[in-house]
């Protein structure tokens, strides 16, 4: 059985500090924990609900030695972070690296005070698909261990290097000094099917609200778009993952690494 040290450590990574202090995050939810188990990730303990059966999880959970606990649906309630706990969660070692680490890299999104963690899992989940190598969070882009960011990567966090820096003008530099270039996406750039990647390439997503900081834009090189076919829409941009991702494809596809 759990004890309350342990309940109050897993009901702390609700909490951006609590996981900060733990260096932990959490993971909920069946294919979630899969991914996570498939990709290696450093799990400390596994807790599912008593009408939780996953015969693939077990077994997998027994192979890696993991600390496996059963509890009641009112504690799992209790546990979860969400409204309806899908049956299982387990707590992980947080993925991040030190922003440094990213420098040798051919292939890094950049994440630009990204506030919704839907948005923030989903670009993780899809520069996992398409194959880039690290995803750096600026100042303002919400927790990447936070558990909703965590559910909308769908695993994505396990096969990319994330870090997140408060001096966006420190690495941005180094990387152009590296000899890497700068690309972010906006509406005053070209268009993004007449851009061809270079070998190393950092691609900054903004703010949907606020667009990209005046810190990042003292750094790019060369800014992208997608524009709309609908002439007179009320639209005023795409949702942040939308173009993320239509960026992320063009420029995977289109390297030259």
């Amino acid at each position: 059985m759990l004890t309350n040290k342990l309940r109050k450590e897993i009901r702390a990574l609700h909490r951006r500090k609590g996981r900060e202090n733990q260096k932990k995050c959490l993971i909920e939810g069946e294919r979630s924990v899969v991914s996570a188990l498939v990709a290696g990730a450093d799990i400390r303990l596994l807790v599912h609900s008593k009408s939780f059966h996953s015969p693939a999880i077990a077994e997998m959970v027994r192979g890696a030695g993991i600390k496996m606990h059963e509890v009641d649906d009112v504690e799992m309630q209790y546990l979860s972070d969400v409204s309806t706990p899908p049956g299982v969660l387990a707590v992980s070692v947080t993925p991040l690296t030190r922003p440094e680490n990213l420098d040798k890299l051919n292939s890094v999104l950049v994440l630009d005070a990204i506030k919704d963690p839907g948005n923030a899992g989903t670009l993780i989940r899809t520069a996992s698909w398409f194959g880039v190598e690290g995803i750096l969070a600026l100042p303002g882009t919400v927790d990447l261990s936070a558990p909703k960011v965590v559910r909308a990567s769908m695993g994505g966090i396990w096969d990319v290097k994330l870090a997140c820096t408060d001096f966006p003008d420190d690495w941005l530099n180094g990387w152009r000094k590296s000899g890497g270039e700068v690309i972010a996406a906006d509406l005053a750039g070209q268009y993004f099917d007449s851009w061809t990647p270079s070998g190393k390439t950092a691609l900054v997503v903004g703010s949907e609200a606020d667009g990209l900081s005046t810190s990042v834009r003292t750094f790019v090189d060369s800014y992208v778009q997608i524009p709309g076919c609908k002439k007179g829409s009320s639209s005023e941009s795409l949702n942040a993952a939308v173009a993320g991702g239509i960026l992320i494809a063009w420029w995977q596809r289109n390297s030259k690494v």
